[in-house]
Protein backbone atom coordinates (compact mmCIF):
# COMPACT_ATOMS: atom_id res chain seq x y z
CA UNK A 1 0.00 0.00 0.00
CA UNK A 2 1.26 3.47 -0.87
CA UNK A 3 1.74 6.00 1.90
CA UNK A 4 0.30 9.50 1.72
CA UNK A 5 2.75 12.34 1.24
CA UNK A 6 2.22 16.09 1.43
CA UNK A 7 3.62 18.90 -0.69
CA UNK A 8 3.20 22.59 0.18
CA UNK A 9 1.14 21.67 3.28
CA UNK A 10 2.12 22.79 6.78
CA UNK A 11 0.81 19.67 8.54
CA UNK A 12 2.05 16.08 8.35
CA UNK A 13 0.15 13.81 5.96
CA UNK A 14 -2.17 11.24 7.53
CA UNK A 15 -1.27 7.58 7.80
CA UNK A 16 -2.99 5.44 5.17
CA UNK A 17 -5.34 4.04 7.80
CA UNK A 18 -6.17 7.49 9.21
CA UNK A 19 -7.33 9.40 6.14
CA UNK A 20 -11.00 10.26 6.70
CA UNK A 21 -13.71 10.07 4.07
CA UNK A 22 -14.04 13.87 4.28
CA UNK A 23 -11.11 16.18 4.95
CA UNK A 24 -9.97 19.70 4.15
CA UNK A 25 -6.87 21.17 2.58
CA UNK A 26 -6.52 24.94 2.71
CA UNK A 27 -4.75 26.80 -0.06
CA UNK A 28 -3.19 30.22 0.39
CA UNK A 29 -3.92 32.92 -2.19
CA UNK A 30 -1.75 32.95 -5.31
CA UNK A 31 -1.04 29.20 -5.27
CA UNK A 32 -1.34 27.27 -8.50
CA UNK A 33 -0.38 24.31 -10.65
CA UNK A 34 0.16 25.69 -14.11
CA UNK A 35 2.71 25.50 -16.87
CA UNK A 36 3.26 27.29 -20.13
CA UNK A 37 6.54 26.05 -21.61
CA UNK A 38 9.29 26.87 -21.94
CA UNK A 39 9.70 29.12 -18.90
CA UNK A 40 6.41 29.75 -17.07
CA UNK A 41 5.80 27.22 -14.32
CA UNK A 42 3.91 27.39 -11.04
CA UNK A 43 3.72 24.35 -8.79
CA UNK A 44 3.06 25.75 -5.32
CA UNK A 45 -0.47 24.53 -4.53
CA UNK A 46 -1.03 22.27 -1.51
CA UNK A 47 -1.15 18.61 -2.53
CA UNK A 48 -1.86 15.37 -0.70
CA UNK A 49 -0.57 12.57 -2.91
CA UNK A 50 0.63 9.03 -3.41
CA UNK A 51 3.36 7.89 -5.80
CA UNK A 52 2.98 4.56 -7.57
CA UNK A 53 3.79 2.69 -10.73
CA UNK A 54 1.26 3.31 -13.49
CA UNK A 55 0.33 -0.40 -13.58
CA UNK A 56 -0.73 -0.12 -9.89
CA UNK A 57 -3.25 2.66 -10.58
CA UNK A 58 -6.85 1.42 -10.57
CA UNK A 59 -9.17 4.41 -10.16
CA UNK A 60 -9.52 7.83 -8.57
CA UNK A 61 -12.51 9.89 -7.50
CA UNK A 62 -12.87 13.26 -5.86
CA UNK A 63 -15.87 15.25 -4.68
CA UNK A 64 -15.08 18.88 -4.14
CA UNK A 65 -16.79 21.71 -2.29
CA UNK A 66 -15.44 25.15 -1.63
CA UNK A 67 -16.19 28.81 -1.15
CA UNK A 68 -14.70 29.82 -4.48
CA UNK A 69 -15.10 33.60 -4.64
CA UNK A 70 -12.26 34.74 -6.88
CA UNK A 71 -11.80 34.34 -10.61
CA UNK A 72 -9.86 31.14 -11.36
CA UNK A 73 -10.35 29.73 -7.84
CA UNK A 74 -10.46 25.98 -8.24
CA UNK A 75 -9.56 22.62 -6.76
CA UNK A 76 -9.62 19.05 -7.89
CA UNK A 77 -7.71 15.95 -8.80
CA UNK A 78 -4.39 15.98 -10.63
CA UNK A 79 -2.68 12.96 -12.11
CA UNK A 80 0.96 13.45 -13.05
CA UNK A 81 2.61 10.81 -15.22
CA UNK A 82 6.37 11.04 -15.53
CA UNK A 83 7.88 9.61 -18.71
CA UNK A 84 10.15 6.61 -18.38
CA UNK A 85 13.25 8.62 -19.21
CA UNK A 86 12.66 10.85 -16.17
CA UNK A 87 12.06 14.09 -18.09
CA UNK A 88 9.61 16.46 -16.40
Amino acid sequence: MCLWKAFNIDTDPPAASEIPRKFSIRACPQTDIWESPPSNRAFNAPILYQSMQLVEFKRARVTLAGDFQDTYSQGGLIIIIHPRNGDT
